[in-house]
């Protein structure tokens, strides 16, 4: 993959080393103890009385700080994001 790719020196995931939360952390460049995902499957009873999957993403309650297409829109650019955690949601609760 480096001969062919693309590489980055001193890259450290989140803790925990999950997808979700290492996909959430990239975008919010907030820790996961900072953005509310924690995990693939979280369960919070203040939030939902059942085990949510972070794959099927239709709990917004779970998706806390500004992911980074929310900041540059908010700065004048355009932006569309699709297939990432957080996409479906007007986290900052901005108008379109």
């Amino acid at each position: 993959m480096t001969k062919c790719g693309a590489t980055a020196e001193r890259v450290y995931p989140p803790f925990p080393s999950r997808t979700f939360p290492s996909h959430y952390t990239m975008v919010t460049g907030l820790y996961p103890e900072s953005h509310g995902i924690v995990d693939n499957n979280i369960f919070d009873p203040s939030i939902s009385d059942k085990m949510e999957s972070m794959k099927r993403g239709n709990v917004d309650a779970f998706y806390l700080g500004d992911p980074i297409w929310n900041i540059y829109k908010r700065n004048g650019g355009r932006t569309a994001c699709l297939y990432w955690p957080g996409c479906a949601f007007n986290i900052s609760g901005e108008e379109d």
